[in-house]
């Protein structure tokens, strides 16, 4: 039981002995996270939009005003990262870290006021609902493939809400919708589950390239037996300075 437990725990956290990884992680994530949160916000005001006779202003308008406030706050905080120097690595921990802890609350909340729009609507609100939730967990687990811990975390909240919300409505339609969008995204997180590691060793072996590089062009600039400068490296700094 402690493995499985350190085992969960390690999937659901950011790895904080890559320092280059955690980089790439952080370029990958400020290209992605606005259009996540862009795709969210379109699909959100959609079913706002088709409840709003329905339901109570209160989750017609309200609410969908403050995710959209919260998630431009976060769309817009990442877009400024976009082709900028990377800061250190202490700081990229700390925001990889942020938003793991983020999508948790994210992912509850628009589960919980998706949810909450179902009893206010015909069968084809309904099914919108369903949609909702089962397009928002795809978009989101693709968006965040280079943070596996924010993927899971996500699939594993919006997911639970889902089959638990429909199994409770004892209509086999949206038990089956649940099944399969259940099916969907397992499929879809062993993919990333794949993709994640093909990242990691290309981030790896990238590193390994530049040591490889590096090292190469000190052995070339230096004199083998006095271990000086020698004059390879003495024309390429007159060829800098001029």
């Amino acid at each position: 039981m402690k493995k499985l437990l350190g085992a969960l725990r390690t999937l659901m956290s950011v790895p904080s002995d890559n320092p280059r990884l955690l980089q790439a992680q952080y370029i990958a994530l400020s290209r992605q996270l606005p259009l996540m949160y862009f795709v969210l916000l379109v699909n959100t005001w959609a079913l706002a939009f088709t409840h709003w006779v329905t339901a109570p202003m209160w989750l017609t308008l309200l609410v969908p005003t403050v995710l959209t406030i919260g998630c431009g706050i976060r769309a817009r905080k990442w877009l400024l990262t976009v082709n900028k120097t990377p800061p250190v690595s202490s700081k990229i921990l700390a925001t990889l870290r942020g938003t793991n802890r983020l999508v948790g609350i994210i992912s509850a909340a628009f589960a919980a006021w998706s949810l909450s729009m179902y009893p206010y609507g015909d069968a084809y609100t309904q099914a919108q609902v369903a949609f909702f939730m089962g397009i928002t967990v795809i978009v989101c687990i693709f968006c965040m493939m280079h943070l596996q811990s924010a993927a899971l975390i996500t699939a594993v909240i919006v997911n639970t809400a889902f089959v638990i919300f429909f199994a409770s409505t004892h209509n086999i339609t949206f038990i089956a919708t649940a099944a399969s969008i259940v099916l969907v995204s397992i499929g879809m997180l062993i993919i990333l589950r794949h993709q994640y590691r093909d990242f990691t060793s290309l981030v790896n072996a990238q590193f390994k390239t530049e040591q490889l590089s590096n090292a190469n062009l000190l052995l070339a600039n230096r004199d083998s037996l006095t271990g000086l400068p020698n004059r390879r490296h003495f024309f390429q700094t007159l060829d800098t300075a001029m």
